[in-house]
């Protein structure tokens, strides 16, 4: 169990959750096989908690998605996949990600930050409609795919900024499942404010631990 047994976001107790034995990215066994959950906030975190330096390696892969190529194996859809797909949006009604919908929420020409932004596949979109970009990536072959769509790319975290970001100076930032991926989301998010202008926006998104598909496999 992490050394100090309390939640780096709230500082609640943790507690013996999931077990997850296998790397499913690399499909090999992983040191980092217990989820451990805080009894205060629900925030998930594997045990033991990987170093900083120990993290880099573990996203050196042949395939991932922000290396211009999926790590998950394509399959086409069959009828049973799209019957469970129409009750899944009748259950939930998600609205995906629009950079078109969010610009209408943002003065024209803002300027946006992407936290985590792998290949900076949102920030392109944004930039196409005329925002004025920047996104912020430990991933060397994400930044690399990223200077490839002319879009600009600074090494760091969320939880490790560059200086090179002033605060208060963006109109949005945006975490899209790059949250989780942190050792301290408490610090990540109050980077996040501390970018954002006054009466900014932000946009998380994160994976659902306590969702079925968790639950199963």
């Amino acid at each position: 169990m992490s050394s100090d047994h309390h939640c780096n976001a709230c500082g609640g107790v943790l507690a013996p959750w999931l077990h997850m034995p296998i790397d499913a990215k690399k499909n090999e066994p992983t040191p980092y096989s217990a989820v451990l959950k805080c009894v205060d906030c629900d925030l998930g975190v594997i045990d033991p908690m990987p170093e900083p330096e120990a993290i880099p390696p573990l996203y050196v892969l042949d395939h991932y998605y922000t290396h211009g190529e999926s790590h998950i194996v394509d399959r086409p859809s069959g009828f049973a996949d799209k019957v469970l797909t129409k009750f899944a949006w009748l259950a939930d009604k998600q609205r995906l990600f629009e950079p078109s919908e969010i610009a209408k929420l943002l003065p024209p020409g803002g300027r946006i930050c992407d936290l985590g932004c792998g290949n900076a596949a949102y920030l392109q979109a944004f930039k196409k409609l005329g925002f004025d970009v920047i996104g912020v990536d430990p991933d060397p072959a994400g930044r690399a795919q990223a200077a490839k769509a002319g879009i600009r790319v600074e090494p760091g975290t969320g939880e490790d900024v560059p200086d090179t970001l002033p605060s208060g100076t963006f109109d949005l930032v945006i975490m899209t499942h790059s949250l989780e991926h942190c050792r301290n989301p408490r610090k990540a998010l109050e980077n996040v404010v501390r970018l954002m202008k006054p009466g900014g926006h932000c946009y998380i998104e994160v994976p659902n631990a306590a969702c079925e598909h968790f639950r199963t496999f």
